[in-house]
């Protein structure tokens, strides 16, 4: 009856080790084929573009005013540009610097896979996306995009 159970766990330990090693694999393989988009590739832009759209134009308003600033802030998106990710002061911008920082615990990505765009042009508040490698995609936050939402998944999408 030992030897059974022996066998049985040398069978269990030996399905552990492979999975572990099937898993590694698996992730360095897809670190190795991620290349970040630049923030200035019309089709990255693009698909941003039609994703803050797509949120203000549901999100239901109330007042003139709402209505008035939802059309001004599409209007002034005219692009992106890149910013270093790596060393972003939190006093620029605390939800940019927050969502980097989420993305760093949470899904344990690496500060140099981590992508932030900053609206191009000179704004009080402007809008950023900060995107990073899932699965053999990017996936990217909207942020300061509504300033009531602390959620970056509310405003995300999967490029391409």
């Amino acid at each position: 009856m030992k030897k059974f159970w022996i066998i049985v766990l040398f069978c269990i330990f030996s399905c552990c080790v492979w999975a572990q090693e099937e898993m590694q694999h698996d992730i360095s393989e897809q670190t190795e084929s991620f290349s970040k988009p630049s923030c200035t590739d019309n089709s990255f832009y693009k698909k941003a573009f039609e994703t803050i759209q797509s949120y203000l134009v549901y999100k239901p308003t109330d007042s003139a005013k709402i209505k008035r600033t939802k059309i001004l802030r599409l209007k002034a998106i005219k692009g992106f540009e890149e910013v270093p990710s790596a060393d972003f002061d939190p006093k620029t911008d605390f939800n940019a610097a927050n969502a980097i920082v989420m993305l760093k615990i949470n899904q344990k990505v690496a500060p140099e896979d981590i992508l932030l765009c900053k609206q191009s042009g000179t704004h009080k508040k402007p809008i950023y996306i900060v995107a990073h490698p899932y699965f053999d995609n990017i996936k990217a936050y909207i942020i300061n995009l509504d300033l009531n939402s602390s959620n970056y998944e509310d405003i995300s999408f999967i490029y391409p």
